[in-house]
């Protein structure tokens, strides 16, 4: 696990909610403090879809949908003339992504972003299907989450 400040919170929200910089994530959960705090979802209600949507959508086998499909609606409550007071936003990286880094079924690589008192602040984590000794996983995703920034140029600073 990896904590890193975010000193161009424009920029890595540009990113984040505007560009597919972030599209190999899922969106597990958040919550945005506005003129009411929204809590959000990210689990998938498969009632809302047709069979054909879930095909066409690739979400037949996903249990939260993707950020490609969550970030517009996010935009849509930030934007505005007003910063948000704050927010959370946990992130999952995709099943297939995951695998590549050697994780398991159940593994999950988590990446949470949260903004208060203008700070931006994103740390890794890990939610393993079992217990293990073994920290390979860890590690290979604390250098993917930095090297993914590293190629959007986003510039951190690592804390504690």
């Amino acid at each position: 696990m990896i904590a890193l400040q975010i000193p161009e919170v424009k920029k890595c929200m540009q990113l984040l909610l505007m560009e597919e910089a972030f599209d190999s994530f899922l969106f597990s959960e958040g919550t945005l403090a506005l003129e009411t705090t929204y809590r959000l979802d990210g689990k998938i209600n498969t009632a809302y879809y047709n069979t054909e949507e879930l095909a066409e959508l690739g979400l037949e086998e996903q249990v939260y949908l993707p950020w490609r499909l969550m970030k517009a609606r996010v935009f849509s409550l930030i934007r505005g003339n007003r910063t948000p007071l704050s927010f959370r936003f946990t992130l999952v990286l995709s099943s297939r992504e995951a695998r590549s880094l050697g994780a398991e079924d159940r593994d999950q690589c988590l990446l949470s972003l949260r903004f208060q008192e203008n700070r931006l602040t994103m740390v890794t984590g890990l939610s393993r299907g079992s217990f293990s000794m073994d920290h390979v996983l860890d590690r290979s995703w604390d250098d993917y989450a930095r090297g993914l920034l590293h190629r959007l140029g986003i510039i951190v600073e690592e804390i504690g």
